[in-house]
């Protein structure tokens, strides 16, 4: 089967869409299928994988994310690839200017969306008197764009609940990004070490972290990732007088995230509208109690005393909930095993990938 899988996001850049395209794109590979990948050129060349095509189109600079780029001038490029690679069915990654794009020019070709985000999530970073707005305008294009689509995949049953009852006429069908599967081995873990693992970008909220530190006198914070807003947070740091408690390591390798996750006392995710979290789905994978917003999808994975969630989206709320979990690192220990358990059994990449593979597979045949 010729597959033509359309994303804004993928490797080198760092997110979770990234990930995501490319475990979608080796599984297929492995799985036998011609797999072409069409993306938006970045500074690094894409990863040299077999059985994976990548076409670049031109790209400019993303204002909404540092250090990567966005589709430009798509029109040539879009007809020339689908004549090249004369896909038999495409899976779109979010509706950007390329998704858009492939989808207008796609004729018959099957096609299946990906909703990876959330209207807030644009929404946010425009002025409050323009959200509500553009959140209309947004829900009104992907009304017309999945449509046309044969199926509509989310992550979780919480992007379904929110947009299903907004985008009418459309099939949904959630299927997990998943998680590798990763052996346990039981450590001692950094005693009331706290970690993050993501982007720093507004929507993330991690300053609500960095301003609980100063309620948790002995906890310390350690912090993946990389994005516009870090100088800003070790800025606000500095004004709380917790700097010399905050480790910055930017973007680590997997394997460094792997022994961050193992070490750590707690993992958090302060987001509020998360579409799943591959970052948290890795944070139970390796049994490592989570405390995570009570908003957005990552209230599923902590359904059924597998985490807790923080009631409210304040520093005072944060502290308390994290000061429960360090305090009661035992009934943290437990829950986070059942939650590793769940994992295992509901998330598994192996699992999430077949759906997929099975979902284009049966767009074609219909």
């Amino acid at each position: 089967m010729r597959v033509l899988i359309v994303s804004e996001s993928y490797a080198p850049t760092i997110s979770g869409v990234a990930i995501s395209v490319g475990n979608e794109a080796r599984f297929l590979a492995s799985q036998g299928h011609q797999v072409t990948v069409l993306t938006p050129r970045q500074a690094a060349p894409p990863p040299d994988e077999a059985g994976i095509t990548v076409l670049a189109t031109p790209s400019v600079l993303n204002p909404f994310r540092k250090g990567s780029r966005m589709s430009s001038s798509v029109a040539g490029v879009v007809k020339k690839a689908l004549k090249e690679v004369q896909p038999e069915v495409i899976h779109l990654h979010d509706p950007g200017v390329l998704a858009s794009a492939v989808a207008h020019a796609a004729g018959t070709t099957p096609l299946i969306w990906t909703q990876h985000f959330l209207p807030a999530f644009a929404t946010r970073y425009l002025p409050v008197f323009l959200q509500k707005r553009a959140a209309q305008s947004l829900v009104t294009r992907l009304t017309k764009l999945y449509r046309q689509a044969k199926v509509v995949i989310a992550p979780s049953t919480y992007v379904v609940d929110a947009l299903s009852g907004q985008l009418p006429g459309v099939t949904w069908k959630v299927i997990s990004n998943g998680v590798a599967a990763q052996e346990y081995k039981p450590v001692q873990r950094e005693s009331n070490q706290l970690l993050y693992v993501g982007r720093l970008t507004a929507d993330k909220q991690v300053h609500l972290l960095i301003q609980m530190l100063p309620l948790l006198p002995s906890a310390t914070l350690v912090i993946i990732g990389d994005g516009a807003e870090r100088e800003t947070l070790e800025h606000l740091a500095k004004q709380l007088k917790v700097s010399e408690r905050i480790t910055f390591l930017g973007w680590q390798p997997s394997a460094r995230i792997q022994e961050a996750l193992s070490a750590c006392s707690v993992f958090c995710m302060p987001c509020d509208i998360e579409t799943e979290s591959i970052a948290t789905l890795e944070a139970l994978m390796q049994a490592t109690p989570v405390v995570v917003a009570q908003d957005g999808a990552v209230q599923e994975l902590v359904a059924g005393e597998r985490g807790f969630a923080v009631a409210a989206a304040t520093p005072e709320a944060w502290a308390e909930t994290v000061g429960y979990v360090l305090a009661n690192q035992e009934l943290a220990q437990k829950q986070a095993l059942r939650a590793r358990a769940w994992v295992l059994e509901w998330r598994s990449l192996e699992a999430s990938m077949r759906l997929i593979g099975q979902t284009l597979t049966e767009s074609v045949q219909v």
